[in-house]
């Protein structure tokens, strides 16, 4: 249960800094090539399962980590850093509910047109 109220807790503050950073960002408006920043965010997952006797709910999990994007021109690349919680719960009637929980590391790039 404790381990439940850190990890709320801990998704509460990831989504107040990211908020913070995000206003700020939109008020600085500053020219400089380079941006650095904090994201968060709630995610949905839901385990795909080949056995017929299990069954698999949507859960929530959260994310949140850094970013830093370069303007080049018209174009921009942007790398990210996530850590990401996903989780889903599997249901059957032999074992009852369970709740599938996994963590990863993420480093999506991408790339756009302004």
């Amino acid at each position: 249960m404790k381990t439940q109220l850190k990890l709320k807790n801990l998704a509460m503050l990831l989504l107040l800094i990211g908020t913070t950073f995000m206003a700020n960002e939109v008020k600085s408006q500053s020219k400089m090539p380079i941006h650095i920043g904090f994201k968060g965010g709630a995610n949905f997952s839901n385990l795909s399962l080949s056995n017929s006797n299990l069954d698999s709910k949507y859960s929530l999990g959260y994310h949140g980590g850094m970013f830093t994007r370069i303007d080049i021109s018209k174009l921009y690349v942007q790398a990210e850093l996530l850590y990401s919680q996903k989780k889903s719960k599997v249901e059957n009637s032999t074992i009852g509910t369970k709740q599938a929980k996994w963590s990863s590391i993420e480093v999506p790039v991408l790339v756009g047109y302004k």
